[in-house]
């Protein structure tokens, strides 16, 4: 069985991978209709659609 990305677990699946693979200054841009789901706890909001990954901020300032 394959899984679709509107499926709310497999979203949240794949926004918290992407946001471990962010570089530490990159920001995440999503459409208006869309959202993080599950995978939005990584994330901290920068503006409308606007994310920034948590994970990649402590990257940073670790390094």
């Amino acid at each position: 069985m394959s899984r679709s990305i509107s499926d709310k677990p497999t979203r949240g699946e794949m926004f918290g991978r992407l946001g471990k693979m962010l570089a530490p200054e990159a920001f995440l841009y999503i459409g208006h209709s869309e959202n993080l789901g599950a995978g939005g706890q990584d994330f901290r909001l920068v503006g409308k659609t606007i994310y920034q990954s948590r994970l990649a901020l402590g990257k940073r300032e670790a390094a």
